[in-house]
């Protein structure tokens, strides 16, 4: 069975439903600038996190390399970030001791 240059081939598993289609993942990268935008932060706070390694980044080129952040790499910081709301500790009621008891 021949196949047209480009043709998408349906994949089907044992019991006959469609496996599912693999497909080409690209990874969004970010420039430092970009990131700064979209935290609304200074750009030094960005090389900042960079730089402590709080936020994971790739050096694309020669030399030191320009700095690019992956979307994954920046939901990985923010939810290092996260601060939830924690609901205050349940205490168990005090109970007074009866002193005047002997046991």
């Amino acid at each position: 069975m021949s196949h047209a240059k480009g043709a998408v081939r349906e994949r089907v598993t044992s019991d006959g439903r469609e496996a599912p289609r693999e497909q080409e993942k690209h990874t969004m990268m970010l420039k430092p600038a970009e990131l700064a935008e979209r935290l609304n932060v200074s750009l030094s706070t960005i090389y900042g996190l960079i730089e402590s390694g709080k936020i994971a980044c790739h050096r694309i080129g020669l030399g030191r390399g320009a700095v690019r952040v992956s979307e994954h790499d920046l939901a990985a910081y923010l939810e290092s970030c996260r601060h939830g709301v924690q609901a205050a500790p349940v205490r168990k009621p005090h109970r007074s001791r009866l002193k005047h008891i002997q046991l």
